[in-house]
């Protein structure tokens, strides 16, 4: 009798114990339509606490569902289910979250503010984006928490790769299919998928709001960021076709894998695929891609557990039916729950939960009287030991929490060959561990250079010799003096090149009305990159093209020859006067030698006194005067 005493004894003893020290939480979630994701997950956390009473925990909340583009609406809802929970004397412990972006999350970030409420957010937005949360004291940022959700972390993907293949051009284009792929899969909605699909472009251009100037920031790469148009393939193809316009060789498909085919089918349309493009995929989702494309290889990249998480993920899954896609974004709204649950029950078992915690209704804020709080949420957040279901969180230890949070999950990186509409085979690249400046890790870097777009310059040219002839042999068509100058910048600069004629066969000439024509023409229409002949440099052509240093010039002609050698002599000196001057000099010479002076009147010696002199030096300094000049 005494050992089935004991065993029964021990377990009232077990159960009395449990019921001391199980914490009531209540919660106020708050969330907006279409959401559906992370109310669910909500649900299962709430569920995963009842049946491990291990846990101490009974959750009592209190939901709210709103508009993300009505703001008064909402906050009306909020404070009214807010006063009665303080009427029912039910104060929320915690309000969690689950507005992603907009008026809507805005609307919250102020609520909770005013009214310094506990709250764990999973908004998007990197540090600085919350404009409510912007100048948060420091006993703010250790209760007003926020942890960026999967969706917002994974674009930073894109940066990894631009960064570490030194793209200089890019196009993103990026959907929200998060939440509506459970209606596309569903038949009574297929008819409004057109209605889904506007209020999801109205979505995106929030979601992404903060990307535009963040994703790239002080990256040399001129890119383009913009939503998915439509869903028809020509309104894609549309959209590509401006993309390449713009000069954009590298593409990036963040999206659903419903999207990701669309955009890929319509590439495949318009013959993009090739080594002048690249295409990079990037899903939540857990499938492969697919496409009908012809030919086409393009790089897939997509979150995969923790090892240390997969048995318990799966476990959860099954026992819980929480299998709504993307698996990662349900895993995250789960694992921010349950979190949260357990950080506000380590701060009432510690002691740490303020016992005089101070609430006041909506109607009695005044802009000035909101309260007072000293508790360290971010502190209990950071430290649950719970493991996680899909990857762990990253918070920073001293910097604050919002916009810097995140799950740190991990993402597969491979090459996709798709041929006649088939997978072919998939090539294990690397890959990347979600973070705000985590590199791209990748298992051969020489490989990887083989599925970017290579830079090739389309290059317009004119026949003329030596500089330009056809030659069908040579590599590319063509051969002289232009382009072996061409291939050895090549090899200094590291691209490739087409060289085509000119369609009317002309270097550029422009008419009376401003319109050019030949090599010029092709440039400013952009239907060419470089104009490679033996063109002349222009007044008029410098005013609407770049020309480089010219190589070669060309001024009049001109004619070599051999220099002459002529003979050298002792007497070379009397080639400078002819012989008849010399027999002047002579004869002069002889006649004042031997005849002597005139006679001269003494009378007038004064006057022509030194004339003679003067006369002879005059003509000596005459003749003097022209031998220098001979």
């Amino acid at each position: 009798m005494a050992l089935l005493v004991g065993p029964l004894a021990l377990l009232t003893l077990l159960a009395r114990t449990l019921s001391q020290t199980t914490q009531n939480i209540n919660v106020l979630l708050v969330n907006e339509e279409n959401n559906a994701l992370a109310e669910k997950a909500f649900e299962v956390a709430k569920e995963y606490v009842r049946r491990n009473p291990s846990l101490g925990l009974a959750v009592d909340p209190v939901v709210v569902v709103g508009n993300r583009t009505d703001a008064k609406a909402l906050l009306e809802n909020v404070c009214r289910k807010y006063d009665d929970m303080l009427s029912s004397k039910k104060t929320p412990h915690v309000v969690l979250d689950f507005t992603m972006t907009g008026v809507a999350s805005e609307t919250i970030k102020s609520f909770t503010n005013a009214l310094a409420l506990p709250t764990i957010s999973g908004s998007f937005g990197q540090a600085g984006d919350l404009r409510q949360w912007r100048k948060l004291d420091v006993n703010q940022t250790k209760f007003l928490l926020q942890v960026m959700p999967p969706a917002d972390i994974l674009p930073e993907a894109i940066r990894a790769i631009v960064t570490k293949q030194d793209i200089t051009n890019a196009a993103i284009l990026f959907d929200d299919s998060f939440d509506a792929n459970a209606l596309y899969r569903n038949p009574k909605w297929k008819r409004k998928m057109k209605q889904i699909q506007r209020r999801d472009r109205e979505r995106n251009s929030v979601v992404m709001d903060h990307k535009y100037k963040s994703l790239l920031q002080n990256i040399p790469t001129r890119h383009v960021i913009t939503p998915v148009k439509g869903i028809a393939r020509d309104e894609i193809k549309n959209q590509l076709r401006s993309l390449r316009e713009l000069d954009i060789v590298n593409f990036f498909i963040l999206g659903s894998l419903r999207t990701i085919k669309s955009v890929l089918d319509a590439a495949d349309d318009n013959q993009y695929f090739g080594r002048k493009t690249a295409w990079f995929a990037i899903s939540l989702e857990k499938g492969d891609i697919s496409c009908t494309c012809k030919d086409a290889t393009i790089v897939y990249m997509r979150p995969t557990p923790d090892a240390k998480s997969r048995d318990r993920l799966g476990k959860i899954k099954t026992t819980y039916s929480i299998n709504g896609e993307p698996e990662i974004t349900s895993a995250f709204y789960f694992d921010m729950s349950l979190r949260t649950f357990l950080a506000v029950k380590s701060l009432l078992d510690s002691g740490k939960w303020p016992s005089n915690m101070k609430y006041i209704s909506c109607d009695d804020y005044d802009g000035q009287n909101t309260p007072n709080r000293t508790l360290d949420l971010k502190s209990s957040f950071k430290e649950v030991k719970e493991t996680p279901s899909y990857a762990p969180f990253y918070i920073p230890d001293d910097d604050p929490m919002n916009g810097r949070s995140y799950m740190e999950f991990s993402t597969e990186l491979s090459a996709v060959t798709v041929k006649d509409g088939a997978s072919i085979g998939s090539k294990n690249l690397g890959s990347w561990k979600a973070g705000l400046s985590s590199p791209l890790l990748l298992t051969d870097p020489d490989n990887m250079s083989d599925y970017s777009a290579q830079l090739v310059y389309r290059i317009v040219t004119v026949e003329q010799k030596p500089f330009i002839m056809r030659d069908d042999e040579a590599p590319k068509g063509f051969k002289g003096y232009c382009v072996d100058l061409i291939e050895e910048i090549r090899q200094i600069v590291k691209f490739d090149y087409e060289i085509s004629l000119a369609p009317d066969g002309n270097f550029g000439n422009m008419d009376e009305n401003g319109n050019w024509n030949g090599i010029i023409k092709e440039l400013i229409e952009k239907r060419a990159d470089i104009g490679l002949s033996s063109l002349s440099v222009m007044a008029e052509r410098e005013n609407v093209v770049d020309f480089t240093v010219p190589y070669y010039d060309l001024v009049g002609i001109t004619i070599l020859m051999k220099l002459p050698r002529s003979p050298t002599s002792l007497f070379k000196f009397l080639t400078v006067l002819e012989n008849d001057v010399w027999l002047s000099i002579l004869a002069a010479y002889f006649f004042t030698s031997v005849g002597g002076p005139p006679e001269i009147d003494m009378k007038n010696l004064q006057e022509y006194e030194g004339t003679s002199i003067c006369i002879i030096e005059f003509e000596f300094e005459e003749l003097a005067q022209n031998l220098i000049t001979l």
